[in-house]
This record gives structure tokens, sequence and C-alpha cells, in this order.
């Protein structure tokens, strides 16, 4: 064996002697990798009311792409809106005189 190889074994050597404590030293490791289950376990569960909340946005675009009804419900529920015959009633939980409450009917209709 030449100086060189034994130079090479003898610096391996020493960095396993070097570096034996630190690998066998594992306090604070199990607290770490119970954090680290805890943090996969939120993630998981993260990820699973993720895909619900997208399965259920695909069904609603769905419905807004092939189901006429759904789409005139959605209309009438989130924007108020109403045929041009029809009368629209607002009831209101102000108090009296508050300036708060607002018109008891209003007519919609063409303003859109």
């Amino acid at each position: 064996m030449t100086t060189a190889h034994r130079v090479a074994v003898v610096t391996v050597l020493l960095s396993l002697l070097l570096a034996t404590p630190r690998l066998l030293d594992t306090s604070g490791q199990e607290e770490r990798l119970q954090r680290i289950a805890l943090d996969l376990d939120r993630l998981q569960a993260t990820n699973d009311e993720l895909r619900r909340q997208n399965r259920h946005l695909r069904e609603e675009l769905e419905a807004f792409r092939t189901d006429p009804g759904f789409r005139e419900r959605r209309v009438r529920d989130e924007l108020h809106w109403a045929r041009p015959d029809e009368l629209m009633f607002y009831f209101t939980t102000g108090e009296a005189g508050s300036g708060r409450a607002s018109p008891l009917a209003q007519r919609r209709g063409g303003e859109r």
C-alpha cells in the first residue's frame, strides 16, 4: 500500500471516528419525528378537505354548464335577480327609525 493510500484510509477512519458520536446521538430526534408526523397528518387532512372542495366545485361547474335551472336558481339567490313581472320583498331586522332598513318591497326588472 502506498503512502497516499494509507493517508486516505487514515483520513476515512478518523472521519468515521469523529462522526460516530454524532450518528449515535438521537436526543431530540424522536421529538422531531413526532412533530413531523403531526405535520404530515395535518397536511393530509388539509389535502383531503381541498380534494372535497375541488370535487364540489367541479360538480357545480358541470351543473352551470348543463343545467339551466341550476343557473337560474343561483342567479336569483346570489344576485337577487327577478324577472320583469316579479315583485321581490326584502325584510330586515334593523331597528325602527335607524335608517338601516331597506324598503319593504322593491320592483326589480329591466335594470340589469
